[in-house]
């Protein structure tokens, strides 16, 4: 289960209408940022969404810098919120349960990080932008350990994946070696060789 996490004195506002079947809201910029960088590795928390004659409790999570919400839980149905409507952090059911589930006596034993797809990572061009992702099972939070890469790749660790990107710069065969740190241990969680050639002429 991801994992539960509190944000006392948490608001925004709505800088654009929400309507019932939406799950990306539209908040001011730092506030959006700030609640990505708190819910990271995939962490969940309840906030409150609220306006003259509308109510509705969402559950919120960041996936690439972008939040995203679940409508509609803890007993609500998702409504239509206009710009300005408030979201706040507010103690919740829903959260309560999560925070003794969270901290039982007998907490559910932590599941290693393995690959649940991704594993075969394509081959690249040189010149082109090339992109993977490989989506972690397993008990959170995971981070990213010493990795050998290729000077072109940038590696980032975000709600549960493990993206590669970057854009080849030279043709040739490069090492891939991305461990994880999971259960308390670091794993060679991901370990591949990404063929790079050259274009094809047209």
């Amino acid at each position: 289960m991801f994992a539960y996490l509190g944000l006392q004195n948490f608001f925004a506002a709505l800088t654009a209408p929400l309507a019932p079947e939406d799950v990306t809201p539209s908040l001011r910029f730092d506030a959006a940022a700030r609640l990505c960088a708190t819910l990271s590795n995939g962490a969940h928390t309840y906030l409150t969404l609220s306006c003259p004659g509308g109510f509705e409790i969402v559950r919120a999570r960041c996936e690439f810098g972008v939040i995203v919400l679940d409508r509609g839980v803890d007993g609500t149905s998702a409504q239509a919120f206009p710009i300005g409507a408030c979201l706040a952090f507010a103690w919740l059911g829903a959260g309560i349960a999560d925070m003794i589930e969270q901290t039982m006596a007998c907490p559910r034993p932590c599941i290693p990080a393995t690959i649940s797809s991704g594993a075969d990572a394509p081959e690249g061009v040189v010149g082109a932008p090339y992109s993977h992702r490989i989506v972690i099972s397993g008990t959170p939070p995971f981070s990213l350990g010493e990795m050998v890469i290729p000077q072109w790749m940038i590696v980032t660790l975000d709600a549960g994946e493990v993206r590669l990107s970057g854009t080849p710069d030279a043709p040739g065969a490069y090492v891939v070696q991305i461990p994880l740190n999971s259960c308390g241990n670091l794993t060679p969680f991901f370990i591949t060789c990404i063929n790079v050639a050259v274009p094809v002429a047209p």
